[in-house]
């Protein structure tokens, strides 16, 4: 996602991380000025600045993400 769809996340959003061999879950927790805190399905939290948010994209409307 680019960092002007970032800015645009709220608390609550399901996103997916695209990198690598799997597909990641994930919830955003917080949103500030700077960035966005993520807490991942595998219980990671992650706070990514908006533009380097490259391989992170909103999750499908149907998907389940069970990182809340």
């Amino acid at each position: 996602m680019t960092g002007d769809q970032a800015r645009r996340l709220i608390v609550g959003d399901k996103v997916i991380w695209v990198g690598g061999a799997a597909t990641e879950e994930g919830v955003v927790v917080a949103v500030n000025r700077f960035a966005v805190r993520i807490k991942w399905s595998d219980g990671r939290i992650t706070e990514p600045f908006f533009n380097d948010m490259r391989k992170i994209e909103m999750a499908p409307a149907n998907a389940q993400a069970s990182a809340g």
